[in-house]
């Protein structure tokens, strides 16, 4: 019986690892063509043992220089450095993408641009954030926006109201770094944040 119970551990563990695994970073302001984990958003999945989300007191997550770029940059959805954006949070530039000093402030970014799409450009649906987000000149698109719909359940030309941007975003988190590490609560004040 504990032989049984023995084994029936090592697998679930093996099975939790292979689901764990961390692609190779990269990836740029859009796409990412890294396989991606098909876990829905609001699963356990995209859980993390994190303090509770503010501007001061960010969850940090560890930075130990190995993991995907947008992750180690606390910019997961990979905002290319451009000196005269001015962000909250912002330190600088890892040579092409913005660096910020925790995640609420990289998503917070992400969030007021999307805000813009939506205000200026009058983009509101995935399929037109992400055309934009993830240009198709680098990007396959279709796969990009498929991720996207398949984890938010988002048809791709619904017209998004503010309170779905947070679930837009984990997918997106998902797509751009093959792992979503943050709570919904974190990306849910940072996204607000950024509309405000």
């Amino acid at each position: 019986m504990q032989t049984e119970s023995a084994i029936a551990i090592a697998v679930i563990a093996a099975i939790g690892l292979y689901f764990y695994r961390k692609p190779p970073g990269g990836g740029h302001s859009g796409a990412s063509e890294q396989p991606t984990q098909t876990t829905p958003v609001g699963s356990n999945m995209t859980k993390a043992p994190i303090t509770k989300p503010t501007r001061n007191n960010d969850p940090i997550m560890p930075n130990t220089g190995t993991g995907p770029r947008g992750i180690r940059n606390n910019n997961p959805l990979n905002i290319e450095f451009n000196a005269t954006n001015q962000w909250d949070g912002q330190t600088g530039s890892d040579g092409r993408f913005a660096i910020f000093t925790t995640p609420f402030f990289g998503i917070r970014a992400a969030g007021r641009l999307l805000r813009n799409y939506r205000v200026s450009h009058g983009l509101n649906t995935p399929r037109g954030i992400i055309s934009r987000w993830a240009p198709a000149f680098e990007n396959n698109v279709s796969a990009y926006l498929n991720s996207v719909t398949k984890r938010t359940g988002f048809l791709p030309d619904l017209v998004l109201n503010q309170g779905d941007y947070p679930a837009l975003v984990a997918a997106m988190i998902l797509h751009e770094n093959g792992q979503q590490p943050y709570t919904m609560q974190l990306i849910a004040e940072a996204v607000n944040a950024g509309f405000n």
